[in-house]
């Protein structure tokens, strides 16, 4: 919505109790665990081969690499998305403007 006596974009939202997650982090997490998701890279299996023709495939797969070498996760359990390929992210004008469908929102108990 706008207005033109304020010449600014506006927005009426309910307000949400509580306080930043970088100030007072979740510690009371029940979300659900999902086999397929949120899980470590190392048990996703390796799909190099449906890439393999691909021009970038080699460092694709040293960054892969990379990653399934990075220590695990030992901290608590981490809520995440569980689903973000590119038809979750919405962009306007080039920049990120939010994410949707949270239908796999889930934790990751990598610990």
């Amino acid at each position: 919505m706008g207005d033109l006596r304020f010449g600014h974009t506006w927005t009426i939202a309910r307000w949400v109790e509580g306080e930043p997650a970088d100030r007072a982090p979740i510690t009371g997490a029940d979300a659900p665990t999902n086999p397929t998701r949120g899980i470590p890279l190392a048990g996703v299996g390796d799909w190099f081969e449906l890439i393999a023709d691909h021009p970038g495939a080699d460092r694709a797969r040293e960054v892969w690499e990379r990653a399934v070498a990075a220590p695990a996760w030992s901290g608590p359990p981490l809520w995440l998305h569980g689903d973000p390929h590119p038809a979750n992210v919405v962009v306007r004008d080039g920049t990120l403007a939010g994410v949707v469908d949270f239908g796999e929102l889930c934790c990751a108990p990598w610990a």
